[in-house]
């Protein structure tokens, strides 16, 4: 599904298609046009971002009541810390977004919210937990309102309802498979791959992003 969502998004060289083609040259000229762009690679990135997301929503409730065997009061703290911390920075960081490199801000706030998914497992007591719940939301703030910004700028070159039905697709996407992905972890390789493998898919789809943004720009510049 996330393969067929990458490949159909079209784009303005598209819309100038003549009616002849038939339906294989369309399809052709469609993965062509998406090979290498922005929206390819926030598709990928909200896609790992999202996997990532509920894997933690899934299974660190898990972690913190039967591993760190903290109370009710203090899962529930944990578990708000990083949506309090981006409901209070998201307007300033927005602003920061208008000012500042998108592209940069979304690379550097996934790549840090992933490594910090690799440090849930060795979190010892109720304040070290806290604090990572902390930095993942404030470093969450950082790539989300950017995205967001860059979706837009997609939209109106692809068409705003099809461009933001199609994001929303692929995020739905992610939050379905993450936590398929992590049951069939934690049943083989236990609790603990399930926060690694956050990690890693975090990075992946930063890196995806990062590969189809340089195509785009030395395709641009060629």
């Amino acid at each position: 599904a996330l393969a067929m969502a990458l490949i159909c998004i079209p784009t303005h060289r598209t819309t100038s298609r003549q009616t002849g083609h038939n339906e294989t040259g369309r399809f052709l000229d469609i993965l062509s046009v998406t090979r290498h762009s922005t929206l390819r690679g926030l598709l990928a990135f909200i896609f790992g971002r999202a996997c990532g997301i509920s894997l933690l929503s899934a299974f660190l409730p898990i972690m913190l009541t039967t591993r760190l065997g903290l109370s009710g009061t203090q899962t529930g703290l944990v578990m708000a810390s990083g949506t309090l911390v981006m409901t209070l920075l998201l307007r300033p960081v927005g602003m920061l977004s208008d000012r500042a490199p998108r592209k940069s801000m979304v690379v550097v706030g996934g790549t840090i919210v992933s490594l910090l998914y690799f440090l849930i497992p060795v979190a010892v007591g109720f304040s070290q937990i806290l604090i990572l719940g902390v930095g993942i939301g404030l470093f969450s703030v950082l790539s989300q309102p950017a995205s967001t910004a860059l979706l837009v700028e997609e939209g109106s070159r692809h068409g705003m309802g099809l461009t933001i039905g199609t994001f929303n697709a692929v995020l739905n996407l992610g939050f379905v498979s993450g936590p398929l992905l992590g049951a069939g972890l934690q049943n083989t390789l236990g609790l603990t791959a399930v926060f690694y493998a956050a990690g890693i898919m975090g990075l992946g789809a930063v890196a995806m992003f990062i590969k189809h943004i340089s195509a785009e720009v030395k395709q641009a510049t060629s």
